[in-house]
Parts: structure tokens; C-alpha cells; sequence
């Protein structure tokens, strides 16, 4: 399975490390979103020779069978919808964002 990374901060890094581990067999990242000109971003792809994108166009034509947020409530609420409209499933791990604040 070809997952992308919504995100690049520590929860990323973990999933990265694990995987690059081997504890998450038949998993293999594809690319990383992130916002613009972030230092941490840039680092974390160069770490895990991964492409670091800036569009969500861009990720989602790396062709991953998944993407993981792993980024904020926000992304979700910017990302989610396009990604699923694209076909792409996705793993949402800032579950407080699927809530009704009302």
C-alpha cells in the first residue's frame, strides 16, 4: 500500500520511522504534504528520501492508495473532501475534526 503524509511534524516522523523500521510491512510512503517554505518539512523529506509537496495536486498524482493526516484539524477540514473526491482513501488522525463544534 502507497500511503502520503498530510503533515510533516512528529507524529509523521513516527510513522516514517516505523515504517522504515520494517514494523509496518507492505507499506510504502510516497510523498509528504506540507505547507510552504517549511524548514521542518523539507528536513523530514530529505531525511526519509521522500518528495515534499506543496499542492495537494501534486500528492495525490504520486498515485498513493491512501493519505494520513497527521496534521491539524484545519487540514482536514481543507484537504479531506478533495482527497476523497479524488478516490484516495483517508486516514484521519485528528478525529476532533470530524466533530460538530455546535
Amino acid at each position: 500500500m502507497r500511503i502520503a503524509l498530510l503533515g510533516a511534524g512528529t507524529i509523521s516522523r513516527l510513522v516514517l520511522e516505523r515504517i522504515g523500521a520494517g514494523e509496518v510491512p507492505g507499506v510504502e510512503p510516497c510523498g509528504i504534504l506540507a505547507r510552504a517554505g517549511s524548514a521542518r518539512a523539507a528536513a523530514l523529506a530529505r531525511a526519509f528520501s521522500l518528495p515534499l509537496e506543496e499542492s495537494l495536486q501534486r500528492l495525490l498524482a504520486s498515485k498513493p492508495d491512501a493519505v494520513l493526516e497527521a496534521a491539524s484539524h484545519e487540514a482536514v477540514r481543507e484537504h479531506a473532501v478533495p482527497i476523497l473526491e479524488s478516490g484516495v482513501s483517508l486516514i484521519v488522525l485528528s478525529a476532533g475534526a470530524l466533530a460538530e463544534d455546535a
